[in-house]
């Protein structure tokens, strides 16, 4: 019985030393393979087939962005032996970024499907690349392009076969891009910058964005962007670039248009061979057009409300954008036409508020321009109009107190925008009416007894210059037709069918349709109504009688004219 036991425990002791043996061998296996790599230039395998018994892979090695993590996907035939076993089954990766000499072993974050038929097994891979503890670094050496290896070992022996797929460009196109954020209107800067971005399709592109900038308004605009106007796309399909348009592409160039802020920029990104745009206004600042007489009471503006020409938007995301260390002055400044610089605003009569310190974005709309009756601004600007070169105004924000121009101290500016007051217009004015109406001479016996079918005219001239507006001419008869003794008779009078009496009466009227220079002959009529009974007739005497003419001036925005 000793015998035995001796004989068992030995036994056992090589059963021992043999899984011993085993465990070594698989340790060392892996050990080993960890440190395989490629020879310089990967030879792709032939393509896999499952039915066929072929090992390789099935489909070319691709990358897709999901839920903001990106992974590599493939499908690979191996020896049914590696799963079935769960042998060591090793991931890699070879980029142009070394000449595909190294490999990076992305196993710890590949994880697989599988079929199987006969003695292989088709393996669907999903490796997670975002996982990969230096993401960055890889899928940018990837979009250089990159080679997908597989590594399957024969354990215990660790007699490695290795699948290389083709050569992958890297390279994924865009498909569409859409502008989803950028600013309506802008005013010029040399330092401050405004966002846009961009959404590229599909996210994991490896296309780069290229921005730029154009205006059709402003011939030879230059637009600055950060990094020359390229900007990357990150991992949510997103592409952000600033920007920015010096105010000196603002100086010679003046708004006509009071309905834009400024001029129209167009904003334009792309990626690949696709494009997308996004129309805005530079400048910030509207044109100003009114009449000399819609100002006399309000300003230059309506009820001095400056915010419906300045886009305040724009100018609260100046405000917003620019150094919070700093202390920044607002300026109002106009330009004679033609003048190669301009004058501080707040210097001319009539003018309040026209710089300070900026302390809200509000502060530019407390400008005051009056018409003060002497040589103000609203006075040279109606000159300016008159003679068809229209002044215009400009806001700057400065680094410094700026009652001068001072262009080196401008860190932003709108742009100029023209003021055209129209003089107020000409009252209606009465140029003249008939000095008389001369019936002739008529029989006594029609003017004792009357004859309504008997009537006697005359006609003359009725003229009224600056007639295009609201007005009315009327006319009445002061006194009865008399003659030298006081003498009077009973008898009609009427013009253009218009019968007088001592109440006015309204002959003639104008409109905004009425020819400035307006004129007509004005028909009067005399006529003595049946049993007028003029019982004391003198012959061979004058009668006559006066008739009142009134102008009135019906247009609430002139002055009355009589």
């Amino acid at each position: 019985m000793k015998k035995m036991f001796v004989c068992n425990l030995h036994k056992n002791k090589i059963t021992y030393l043999i899984m011993f043996l085993c465990a070594f061998l698989f340790a060392s296996s892996s050990l080993f393979c960890a440190h395989v790599s490629a020879d310089s230039v990967c030879a792709t395998t032939p393509a896999g087939d499952l039915d066929k018994g072929k090992a390789g892979f099935t489909t070319q090695p691709y990358t897709v962005l999901e839920n903001g993590q990106t992974y590599l996907k493939f499908n690979v035939v191996i020896s049914y032996q590696n799963v079935k076993f769960n042998n060591k089954i090793d991931i890699t990766i070879f980029t142009a970024y070394d000449n595909f000499q190294n490999a990076t072993w992305v196993t710890d974050q590949a994880s697989y499907t599988h079929k199987e038929k006969g003695d292989y097994s088709e393996l669907s891979y999903t490796v997670n690349l975002s996982k990969y503890k230096d993401s960055t670094w890889l899928m940018d050496s990837m979009h250089k392009g990159y080679v997908v290896g597989v590594n399957t070992y024969n354990n215990p022996w660790c007699q490695p076969t290795t699948y290389y797929s083709n050569k992958l460009s890297g390279q994924v196109s865009s498909t569409q891009i859409h502008i989803t954020s950028a600013p309506n209107s802008i005013f010029a800067s040399n330092d401050q910058y405004n966002s846009a971005t961009a959404q590229v399709i599909p996210a994991n592109t490896t296309d780069s964005v290229q921005w730029s900038a154009s205006s059709a308004s402003l011939a030879g605009l230059t637009a600055s962007f950060l990094n020359n106007g390229k900007s990357d796309v990150d991992s949510s399909g997103k592409a952000v670039t600033k920007f920015n348009v010096p105010f000196q592409n603002l100086l010679t160039k003046v708004n006509t248009d009071p309905k834009s802020y400024g001029f129209p920029l167009r904003i334009s990104a792309q990626a690949g061979n696709n494009r997308d745009n996004k129309d805005l206004y530079i400048g910030g600042l509207k044109a100003i057009e009114c009449s000399e007489s819609d100002i006399q009471s309000t300003g230059l503006v309506k009820d001095n409300t400056w915010q419906n020409i300045i886009d305040q938007n724009a100018f609260s995301q100046l405000l917003n954008s620019l150094n919070k260390s700093k202390h920044y002055w607002y300026a109002w400044f106009y330009w004679p036409e033609n003048a190669t610089s301009p004058a501080y605003l707040g210097r001319v009569s009539g003018v309040t508020n026209a710089g300070g310190i900026l302390q809200s974005s509000l502060a530019p709309a407390n400008l005051t321009i009056k018409n003060t009756g002497d040589n103000n601004f609203i006075t040279q600007a109606v000159k300016a109009t008159k003679d068809s070169k229209p002044l215009s105004i400009q806001l700057v924000v400065c680094s410094s107190s700026c009652q001068s121009w001072q262009p080196w101290s401008i860190a932003a500016a709108s742009n100029r925008a023209q003021v055209k007051i129209s003089p107020a217009p000409s009252a209606p004015e009465l140029v003249s009416v008939p000095e008389a109406f001369n019936f002739g001479t008529i029989p006594v016996s029609v003017i004792a007894k009357g004859d309504s079918t008997k009537n006697y005219t005359a006609e003359g001239e009725v003229s009224v210059k600056n007639a295009n507006h609201s007005w009315q001419l009327t006319a009445n008869q002061t006194r009865s037709f008399s003659d030298i003794d006081g003498n009077n008779l009973n008898a009609n009078l009427s013009l253009n069918g218009i019968q007088l009496g001592k109440e006015p009466q309204i002959v003639y009227s104008g409109s905004s349709t009425t020819p400035a220079a307006f004129s007509d002959t004005i028909q009067g009529r005399l006529q003595f109504p049946s049993g007028a009974q003029n019982q004391s007739v003198n012959a061979n005497e004058n009668y006559s009688t006066t008739i009142s003419w009134n102008l009135t001036v019906t247009d609430p925005t002139l002055p009355s004219a009589h």
